[in-house]
């Protein structure tokens, strides 16, 4: 049984009723009174300042995040990344093979071939002129490569 301390709306009189029960009756002026459940008066010591601590802790806790978020950032643009190493001296790095007998090849054999399909092709050029042109390309690239 718990008791609760209550007062009478009608006469003032301070009464101590059963919480338990819906309905009790003032032993004063017996006026009948209803027993609310869904209230409950709630004392607390220092709500003010237990109100207060807990917003500065959680401005404190929302200061720590973000000056956590900010090393973050700048951990993350101040991401270690090594040099490069250095260039070898000269003596170091290997030749370079000559390649100009592939291009010499590539002119002689590939440029040649595709001129002389396009020339053989026209229509409007007489057969003479045609192929003179076709001799004289392959006479002007022959001497080219054999003086390289």
């Amino acid at each position: 049984m718990r008791l609760v301390n209550m007062t009478c709306p009608n006469c003032g009189a301070q009464l101590q009723i059963d919480a338990d029960r819906s309905q009790v009756f003032c032993e004063h002026c017996g006026t009948k009174l209803l027993v609310q459940d869904d209230v409950h008066h709630i004392h607390y010591d220092n709500a003010e300042e237990s109100g207060y601590l807990f917003e500065k802790g959680r401005q404190r806790a929302i200061e720590e995040a973000e000056k956590r978020r900010r090393q973050d950032a700048y951990n993350q643009q101040q991401r270690y990344t090594p040099p490069p190493p250095p260039p070898q001296p000269r003596a170091q790095q290997q030749p370079r093979k000559s390649r100009i007998w592939l291009w010499i090849l590539g002119w002689l054999f590939i440029f040649p071939v595709p001129v002389t399909i396009l020339m053989t092709r026209r229509r409007n050029i007489s057969p003479i002129v045609k192929y003179g042109v076709i001799i004289v390309a392959w006479l002007l690239y022959a001497s080219i490569a054999a003086n390289s």
